[in-house]
């Protein structure tokens, strides 16, 4: 039997569109960022050691971009809300080319391009989805019903765009020869869809938010043949999920933004794990919020509170979270890293307070990395001591801790994780050594399996190796 996680109730639509804090509460309620409040802040305590993040300063004054792709020729395209401008940047050349969107000031979450070189954006401000042609330079709308909120755009194997209509409760399908708009309405409006991908068998996932909280979050699929959605049983609940991702085993990836948890569910077997990021001393929760994969099969997201980048390895169940360098007291300490893609080999994101987008290179390793065992069992009556091995080289404080999937927060509720390491600092020199990690339960857990995310951090970066914890019956 599973243990039941504790999990934090529905707070409504708000925090799923945008993160209710500092001011991110209005773009769900219609109104885009003012420049003239506290939404736009300087840029502040850039940490120099995050060296796996570059940034790059949108043009004009607070732009807010949110909402970004990248193009088969490498262009990363993005939407400055406050300006109301569909923005381009070249990454060899490091410079930006503007044009004048034909709403104002749009509240765009996502974007796509087609083989056709078609950008195509949604705007939750006007319920609309507009196509830009960058032959043309032309724009092309297409009206959706009034307070629809599209939320996210892809380019399907079909070679349709499709999207989801949060306030809407609808999915939406355009057809690109010849403009025919089709809507797939969710069956009850309870619940809505946020998160969509196609897996690799074209198959439309769907992250389904509750509305109602005698409802559960869940996952479903829609089949566009029939118009029919196909609604999956969570065996533990689940909370706000936003972007959603299919591995290449056929399992289901889900940011719960509202915890501090990732889920995996297998669509299969009905299996749902939960997965602790890192902790953020400074925060209760790191929300992790939109899910991409890339093309070597890991999955990355953002972690919206925590102002990091992750990038998680089904396969080897490892975690790597890369600090963001820029962050605005006057917002906890963050930069509204509110949305993610990837492309060109690396993960690119947006940073709406500070108005800036930033790229993590995929193919840099982290300096720190940690191996643990895969599972261990643990009874209440024995104290298990884990044998690990830390290898690191940068040149700065470090440290090790533990969250695992019993809480929202993922602080470990049941258990107390110690370490005994020989050093407390790295010095800049490749070093390996051995961790002892100290496991206790000091509550009443039921029988079953928890996973605890064991973590190696120094300054820019933290790594981490998801573990089985099997709590079992005393010999």
């Amino acid at each position: 039997m599973r243990p039941v996680r504790v999990v934090l109730a529905v707070i409504g639509a708000v925090l799923i569109v945008g993160a209710v804090f500092y001011g991110i509460e209005s773009l769900a309620n219609g109104a885009p960022p003012n420049p003239n409040q506290s939404s736009c802040g300087p840029a502040s305590l850039t940490d120099s050691a995050a060296s796996y993040v570059v940034e790059y300063g949108a043009p004009g004054s607070c732009p807010s971009p949110n909402g970004i792709t990248v193009d088969n020729i490498g262009r990363v395209w993005f939407v400055e809300q406050n300006t109301s401008e569909l923005a381009v940047f070249y990454p060899s050349w490091h410079n930006f080319t503007l044009y004048q969107l034909p709403v104002v000031q749009p509240i765009t979450w996502s974007l796509t391009t087609t083989l056709d070189g078609s950008v195509w954006l949604t705007d939750a401000n006007s319920s609309e989805i507009i196509r830009f042609d960058p032959t043309t330079l032309n724009f092309t709308q297409f009206k959706l019903s009034a307070v629809s909120f599209p939320l996210q755009i892809v380019h399907g194997p079909d070679g349709a765009v499709w999207f989801s209509e949060l306030y809407g409760h609808r999915i939406g399908r355009i057809q690109l020869d010849n403009g025919m708009l089709n809507e797939y309405p969710t069956p009850n409006n309870d619940t809505a869809p946020s998160g969509i991908v196609f897996d690799s068998n074209g198959t439309l996932w769907v992250s389904m938010v509750s509305f109602n909280q005698s409802v559960p979050n869940t996952v479903a699929t829609l089949d566009p043949a029939n118009g029919t959605y196909h609604y999956f049983d969570m065996p533990a609940p689940i909370s706000q999920p936003t972007g959603i991702a299919v591995d290449r085993s056929g399992n289901v990836w889900f940011a719960e933004h509202g915890p501090s948890l990732l889920g995996r569910f297998n669509p299969a077997t009905g299996e749902l794990v939960q997965i602790a990021t890192s902790a953020k001393a400074s925060t209760t929760t790191t929300l992790p919020y939109w899910l991409v994969e890339d093309n070597l099969g890991y999955i990355w997201f953002n972690e919206h509170e925590a102002n990091r980048i992750a990038r998680l390895d089904p396969s080897q169940m490892t975690l790597v979270e890369y600090d963001i360098p820029s962050r605005v007291p006057s917002y906890d300490n963050i930069s509204n890293a509110l949305t993610v893609t990837f492309g060109g080999g690396s993960l690119w994101f947006t940073e709406l307070t500070t108005g800036r987008i930033g790229m993590v290179n995929g193919s840099v390793s982290s300096d720190v990395s940690l191996s643990a065992p895969s599972s261990f069992n643990i009874s209440t009556s024995t104290i298990l001591h884990l044998n690990l091995t830390v290898s690191g080289r940068y040149s700065g404080v470090f440290g090790l801790e533990a969250t695992d999937s019993e809480q929202a927060s993922g602080a470990p509720k049941n258990f107390s994780v110690s370490f005994n390491s020989p050093v407390s600092t790295l010095s800049g020199k490749p070093a390996t050594f051995d961790v002892e990690a100290t496991v206790i339960v000091t509550g009443s857990p039921l029988l079953g399996s928890y996973y605890f995310t064991l973590t190696a951090r120094e300054p820019g970066v933290a790594f981490s190796k998801i573990s089985v914890a099997r709590v079992v019956s005393p010999p």
